[in-house]
Protein backbone atom coordinates (compact mmCIF):
# COMPACT_ATOMS: atom_id res chain seq x y z
CA UNK A 1 0.00 0.00 0.00
CA UNK A 2 2.84 2.43 0.87
CA UNK A 3 4.32 1.74 -2.77
CA UNK A 4 0.80 2.50 -4.11
CA UNK A 5 0.91 5.99 -2.24
CA UNK A 6 4.57 6.70 -3.71
CA UNK A 7 3.48 5.94 -6.98
CA UNK A 8 0.62 8.22 -6.64
CA UNK A 9 3.31 11.10 -6.00
CA UNK A 10 4.63 10.65 -8.41
CA UNK A 11 1.99 10.80 -11.30
CA UNK A 12 1.42 13.77 -12.72
CA UNK A 13 -2.35 13.60 -13.18
CA UNK A 14 -2.74 16.21 -15.75
CA UNK A 15 -0.45 15.18 -17.85
CA UNK A 16 -1.04 11.55 -17.40
CA UNK A 17 -3.60 9.06 -18.83
CA UNK A 18 -2.73 6.87 -15.80
CA UNK A 19 -5.91 5.34 -14.29
CA UNK A 20 -5.41 3.71 -10.38
CA UNK A 21 -7.88 1.13 -9.42
CA UNK A 22 -8.44 -1.43 -6.70
CA UNK A 23 -9.82 -4.54 -6.09
CA UNK A 24 -9.97 -6.96 -3.23
CA UNK A 25 -10.20 -11.03 -3.12
CA UNK A 26 -12.55 -10.49 0.17
CA UNK A 27 -15.36 -8.96 2.04
CA UNK A 28 -15.36 -7.65 5.18
CA UNK A 29 -19.39 -7.52 5.04
CA UNK A 30 -19.38 -11.18 4.98
CA UNK A 31 -17.16 -11.85 7.95
CA UNK A 32 -18.68 -9.63 10.25
CA UNK A 33 -22.18 -11.73 9.67
CA UNK A 34 -20.66 -14.59 10.00
CA UNK A 35 -18.42 -13.33 13.05
CA UNK A 36 -20.92 -13.82 15.46
CA UNK A 37 -21.58 -17.81 14.40
CA UNK A 38 -17.45 -18.10 14.24
CA UNK A 39 -16.91 -16.84 18.00
CA UNK A 40 -19.56 -18.46 19.47
CA UNK A 41 -18.30 -21.91 17.84
CA UNK A 42 -14.89 -20.98 18.84
CA UNK A 43 -16.13 -20.56 22.87
CA UNK A 44 -17.79 -23.90 22.57
CA UNK A 45 -14.85 -25.65 21.22
CA UNK A 46 -12.95 -24.27 24.23
CA UNK A 47 -15.62 -24.94 26.76
CA UNK A 48 -15.55 -28.73 25.36
CA UNK A 49 -12.03 -28.97 25.55
CA UNK A 50 -11.87 -27.46 29.21
CA UNK A 51 -14.84 -29.82 30.43
CA UNK A 52 -12.80 -33.30 28.62
CA UNK A 53 -9.64 -32.29 29.86
CA UNK A 54 -11.22 -31.77 33.45
CA UNK A 55 -12.87 -35.14 33.24
CA UNK A 56 -9.96 -36.57 31.79
CA UNK A 57 -7.75 -35.30 35.01
CA UNK A 58 -10.29 -36.88 37.26
CA UNK A 59 -10.75 -40.12 35.69
CA UNK A 60 -6.74 -40.92 35.33
CA UNK A 61 -6.59 -39.85 39.21
CA UNK A 62 -4.27 -37.42 38.50
CA UNK A 63 -4.77 -35.78 42.15
CA UNK A 64 -3.77 -35.49 45.54
CA UNK A 65 -4.72 -38.98 46.79
CA UNK A 66 -7.86 -39.60 49.71
CA UNK A 67 -6.97 -39.24 52.98
CA UNK A 68 -7.52 -42.09 55.29
CA UNK A 69 -10.55 -41.28 56.70
CA UNK A 70 -11.86 -40.33 53.85
CA UNK A 71 -11.01 -43.85 52.32
CA UNK A 72 -12.25 -45.66 55.39
CA UNK A 73 -15.28 -43.66 55.09
CA UNK A 74 -15.82 -44.83 50.97
CA UNK A 75 -15.21 -48.22 52.29
CA UNK A 76 -18.06 -48.58 55.19
CA UNK A 77 -20.80 -46.20 52.73
CA UNK A 78 -20.83 -43.15 54.97
CA UNK A 79 -20.74 -39.61 53.21
CA UNK A 80 -20.64 -36.58 55.13
CA UNK A 81 -23.00 -35.05 52.19
CA UNK A 82 -26.46 -36.36 53.20
CA UNK A 83 -27.79 -33.53 53.39
CA UNK A 84 -27.29 -32.42 50.13
CA UNK A 85 -28.82 -35.78 48.34
CA UNK A 86 -25.94 -37.67 48.75
CA UNK A 87 -26.56 -41.28 48.50
CA UNK A 88 -23.72 -43.22 49.77
CA UNK A 89 -23.14 -46.57 48.82
CA UNK A 90 -19.78 -48.76 49.48
CA UNK A 91 -16.91 -47.86 47.17
CA UNK A 92 -13.50 -49.72 46.53
CA UNK A 93 -12.74 -47.44 44.27
CA UNK A 94 -10.52 -44.90 45.79
CA UNK A 95 -10.08 -42.42 42.63
CA UNK A 96 -10.68 -38.51 43.75
CA UNK A 97 -13.91 -36.71 43.42
CA UNK A 98 -15.32 -39.65 41.78
CA UNK A 99 -16.97 -41.32 44.42
CA UNK A 100 -20.56 -41.42 42.36
CA UNK A 101 -19.03 -39.95 39.01
CA UNK A 102 -22.04 -37.12 39.62
CA UNK A 103 -19.24 -34.06 39.14
CA UNK A 104 -17.85 -35.91 36.06
CA UNK A 105 -21.48 -35.52 34.64
CA UNK A 106 -22.26 -32.32 35.65
CA UNK A 107 -20.24 -30.26 33.22
CA UNK A 108 -22.50 -28.70 30.27
CA UNK A 109 -21.18 -26.03 27.66
CA UNK A 110 -22.95 -23.09 26.91
CA UNK A 111 -22.75 -19.78 25.46
CA UNK A 112 -21.70 -18.25 29.18
CA UNK A 113 -18.93 -21.01 29.97
CA UNK A 114 -19.00 -24.51 31.18
CA UNK A 115 -21.36 -25.72 34.38
CA UNK A 116 -21.02 -27.84 36.83
CA UNK A 117 -21.97 -28.70 40.54
CA UNK A 118 -20.51 -26.01 42.60
CA UNK A 119 -18.98 -28.12 45.04
CA UNK A 120 -16.27 -29.20 41.86
CA UNK A 121 -15.15 -25.28 42.21
CA UNK A 122 -14.77 -25.68 45.76
CA UNK A 123 -12.44 -28.74 45.64
CA UNK A 124 -10.64 -27.09 42.34
CA UNK A 125 -9.95 -24.18 44.95
CA UNK A 126 -9.63 -25.54 47.96
CA UNK A 127 -12.34 -24.12 49.62
CA UNK A 128 -13.61 -25.88 52.69
CA UNK A 129 -11.76 -28.92 50.75
CA UNK A 130 -8.72 -30.30 50.13
CA UNK A 131 -6.87 -28.84 46.63
CA UNK A 132 -7.48 -31.04 43.99
CA UNK A 133 -6.77 -28.85 41.07
CA UNK A 134 -8.74 -30.83 38.19
CA UNK A 135 -9.84 -27.94 35.90
CA UNK A 136 -7.03 -26.26 33.44
CA UNK A 137 -8.40 -23.13 32.54
CA UNK A 138 -7.51 -21.55 29.25
CA UNK A 139 -4.54 -20.45 28.67
CA UNK A 140 -2.98 -23.51 30.76
CA UNK A 141 0.12 -25.57 29.75
CA UNK A 142 -2.12 -28.51 29.47
CA UNK A 143 -4.33 -26.95 26.99
CA UNK A 144 -2.02 -25.39 25.10
CA UNK A 145 -1.58 -27.45 21.82
CA UNK A 146 -4.87 -28.21 21.46
CA UNK A 147 -5.67 -24.59 22.10
CA UNK A 148 -3.23 -23.62 19.12
CA UNK A 149 -4.91 -26.16 16.93
CA UNK A 150 -8.47 -24.23 17.64
CA UNK A 151 -6.86 -21.22 17.39
CA UNK A 152 -5.75 -21.87 13.47
CA UNK A 153 -8.86 -23.16 12.72
CA UNK A 154 -10.94 -19.97 13.92
CA UNK A 155 -8.21 -18.50 11.49
CA UNK A 156 -8.51 -20.61 8.74
CA UNK A 157 -12.65 -20.24 8.81
CA UNK A 158 -12.70 -15.90 9.52
CA UNK A 159 -10.07 -16.41 5.83
CA UNK A 160 -12.88 -18.21 4.26
CA UNK A 161 -15.87 -16.58 5.83
CA UNK A 162 -14.12 -13.63 3.66
CA UNK A 163 -14.34 -15.11 0.10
Amino acid sequence: FKMLIELWKHVNLEKSSVKVSFKSNFSFSKLKNKLPTLISDVMKEEGDLVAKTAVKTIEEGQLPPLSTSTKQKRLAGYSDYKKLGHKPFVQTDMTPLDYTGRLKKSFNVTEKGVEMFEYGLEHNFGRGEPKREFISFPGSPKLKSKEKKIAVDFIEKMNKAMK
